[in-house]
């Protein structure tokens, strides 16, 4: 098994979501094309997590050997804010994102999966999906430049569980080879249940990222298949994604995991729509403008010309949470405007 997973990995994370975030920030679609190098670095070390046959047969044996249901597992490890942040660390985990954040995410989704569900299942699935992942971004040296953010919005929740994943199997397999002596012992806490929680806690947790992804699906096609009928279904899932932000913000004042996580989770999947149904040479833009002219209908012309102010407000949210937790009143403050302007539109 290779160690060195992880530091490339959450590497190229941070990279990967430094551009990104410049990127949406500018709202500017030609930053788009300095993801391709980053992005294509990163795909080839989640390729190389894919074909490593021991990171996964390591990973299956870990969460096989606890006899309890997942969502139970956390409960192994009682000092589990402490250890799995610095297990990460321990084995190369490079920041931002912190690794106590990252370690949150996971424990969050892991308390969330049914009782019955085999654990060793869910890390097959897991390696499918990433497989189906790759396999979608063979072609990406000619992808278009405005596709390049959408792929890199898919990669870092893969990239995030790619690093959970690869720790929790190097723990798991030092522990079984040269036993918990090679780990510092402030770290143990649980044991081995250390790695399992780290394993499918990262599994998990991109299993939820891809749901929540699915639901916008159709409306993250390509702009070649988009027809302009499309237009209100993407109005209607901006309008709820930012229904659910605002009503989120109101209960993160206390910290809450669950609430920070779908807080996050809502704004990724409001920047993914804004970021591609509002790029300026998108050819709805033009099947739009077409349609103002048949029609005099202006409404789509005006909603897909509000998305790129849309997606630099959600952008600057989704980076004061990031730091703080919190969205800052002024960014709330334009995301509650910006609703009401776009659930307006005539």
């Amino acid at each position: 098994m290779k160690l060195g997973h992880v530091g490339r990995l959450s590497g190229d994370r941070r990279d990967l979501a430094e551009k990104l975030a410049a990127s949406d920030l500018r709202g500017d679609m030609e930053l788009a094309e300095s993801l391709r190098p980053t992005l294509i670095h990163a795909l080839r070390s989640l390729r190389d997590l894919y074909d490593d046959e021991d990171v996964w047969r390591t990973a299956e044996q870990a969460v096989a050997a606890v006899d309890v249901p997942p969502s139970r597992l956390i409960e192994s490890v009682a000092n589990y804010p402490d250890s799995l942040p610095a297990l990460l660390v321990f084995f190369g985990y490079r920041p931002p994102e912190s690794a106590t954040q990252l370690v949150s995410n996971a424990v969050v989704s892991l308390q969330q999966v049914p009782e019955d569900e085999d654990p060793t299942v869910a890390v097959s699935k897991t390696r499918d999906a990433l497989g189906e992942l790759l396999e979608r971004a063979l072609d990406l040296e000619a992808a278009s430049p405005w596709l390049l953010p959408d792929i890199a919005s898919e990669t870092i929740p893969a990239l995030d569980m790619g690093v959970t994943l690869a720790t929790g199997a190097a723990t798991s397999g030092v522990m079984a080879i040269v036993g918990a002596a090679v780990v510092p012992a402030t770290l143990i806490g649980g044991g081995l249940a250390l790695a399992p929680v780290l394993i499918l806690g990262g599994c998990y947790y991109w299993r939820r990222k891809r749901n929540l992804r699915k639901q916008n699906e159709q409306l993250l096609e390509l702009h070649e298949r988009l027809p302009l009928d499309l237009v209100p279904a993407a109005r209607a899932a901006v309008i709820q994604h930012l229904d659910t932000v605002l009503n989120l913000q109101k209960h993160t004042n206390d910290k809450n995991p669950q609430a920070i996580l779908d807080l996050r989770n809502n704004l990724e999947a409001l920047t993914d729509i804004a970021r591609r149904f509002g790029s300026s040479d998108s050819r709805l833009r033009t099947a739009a403008n077409q349609h103002q002219l048949k029609t005099g209908d202006a409404s789509a012309t005006k909603f897909l010309g509000q998305l790129p102010q849309l997606l630099v407000t959600a952008a600057k949210a989704k980076a004061g949470l990031d730091t703080g937790l919190q969205i800052d009143p002024t960014t709330l403050a334009q995301l509650e405007k910006e609703r009401y302007v776009i659930a307006n539109l005539n």
